[in-house]
This record gives C-alpha cells, structure tokens and sequence, in this order.
C-alpha cells in the first residue's frame, strides 16, 4: 500500500479570494498540509477562499474534523467546489455540505452516468465485463442485472475488468460479492483483472483480495478463467 499523496495548488485567479486546487488523498495524514494552507492565506489578510476538489478522489472521515477546524478560521465565506461524487457523498454523511457551501460548476450530478458496463464476448467463451467509473448503491443494481442476466444465458465464468472503475462502495462491494457467491454455488467464479490502484486499495482493505482471484492483466486473468472452465466442463 502507498503513502497517501495530496498536492495543494494556490491559484490566485481573483486576489481577494483564492483558489486552493486539491488533487490525490485528503486523510489523517494529508489534512494538516491542508490546514497549513488555509491558515498562511488567513494570515495574509485573505477573507474568502474557494477549495477546489474536483482531482480529490478520496476523502476520509478522519480529515473532516482537521478541514472543519481549517474553514472556521476562515473570517468571510469558504466555498468548496467541484466535488468528486465520492468525496461530496462523504460531505454530505459528515454534515459538512449543511454548514459550508458546496458548488458544483457542472450542475447536479447524474449519478448513474458516472458508471458504465461493457460486455465482450471472446473466444474463450467467457464474457469479459469492463466496468467504469463508479460502482456504488447507485449504481450496483445495474451491475447486479447485467452479471445476473449472464449467469442465466448459462455463464459460469465471467472476467471483470475493473481499470477504469475510478469507485466502489459498500453497496458495489455487496454486489460483487453477492454476484461472486451466485457463480461459486453453479460452480463457476468470476476473475478480476487490471484493478486500479485505488481499487486495489479497497479490496485489500476489506479483506476481499484473499477472496476474488485478482490479475494485473486480462489476459492472465482470462487464461485462469479458462483454464478452470476446461477442468469443470
């Protein structure tokens, strides 16, 4: 597992409100470079800021009281902006989108958008499912379907490729658990292949990389799936 990395940029679009871009992991380990910012532009006589999260791509519940202990030195208006939708569903739990504002330049997101499923057939015989984006109670009930609707086309065997899944929550990790015991019980499985660091991250986590059969390509990953497949035909 890597040290978590957060790069703070000061844009001074406007000299009476500055612009402090987050980009990479706000946690205990990063908040206090956060707070250092705020308090030195505080320092130098700057009323209103705007923090830009946008390239934040993960948040945790530990930082939230370093980041509330920040914005309440902050003598005029602090605006947070453009929150990944991982990152602004940890400030609304946290209460903190009650108490700040939150922006989002882009309009309202539309959160079944942010994921998207891709089926491939291939000459093994056994589907390849790319997903992307985020996988989360939003979005799990659409994986769910698509993986079900394989298993009863008589799929038992099915490869996950999950290096443009960017999210997943306790809800997408229920999914794939659920779909993963549905498999295993008609004698098959599924095998995940080229997870993101981030998801990799996730997965060892809670413990379900000792669980799922995990590959750094597809083509590891499909010559596992087929290779079992030929001994359980």
């Amino acid at each position: 597992m890597t040290d978590s990395v957060l790069d703070i940029e000061v844009v001074r679009e406007n000299s009476s409100c500055p612009v402090i871009r987050l980009e990479g992991e706000l946690d205990a380990s990063t908040a206090p470079d956060l707070k250092s910012t705020v308090l030195a532009l505080v320092t130098e006589g700057c009323r209103d800021l705007v923090i830009d999260m946008e390239r934040l791509y993960l948040l945790d519940s530990l930082a939230l009281g370093v980041l509330m202990s920040a914005c309440q030195r902050v003598p005029g208006k602090l605006t947070i902006q453009n929150p990944t939708p991982p990152v602004r569903r940890v400030l609304d739990a946290g209460g903190v989108s009650r108490l700040i504002e939150v922006r989002d330049e882009a309009g309202e997101h539309q959160q079944l958008l942010n994921f998207g499923i891709t089926i491939e057939d291939t000459t093994e015989g056994i589907p390849m499912v790319y997903l992307r984006g985020e996988l989360d109670a939003y979005s799990a009930a659409h994986f769910r379907g698509a993986l079900i609707s394989l298993t009863q086309e008589g799929h038992r065997f099915v490869v996950l490729h999950l290096g443009a899944l960017d999210f997943i929550d306790s809800v997408g990790l229920g999914s794939m658990v659920s779909i993963y015991t549905r498999l295993k019980k008609a004698g098959g499985s599924f095998y995940i292949a080229a997870p993101s660091e981030q998801i990799s991250k996730v997965l060892h986590i809670t413990g379900l990389d000792a669980l799922f059969p995990l590959y750094a390509s597809d083509a590891e990953a499909m010559a596992a799936a087929a290779r079992v497949a030929a001994g359980s035909a």
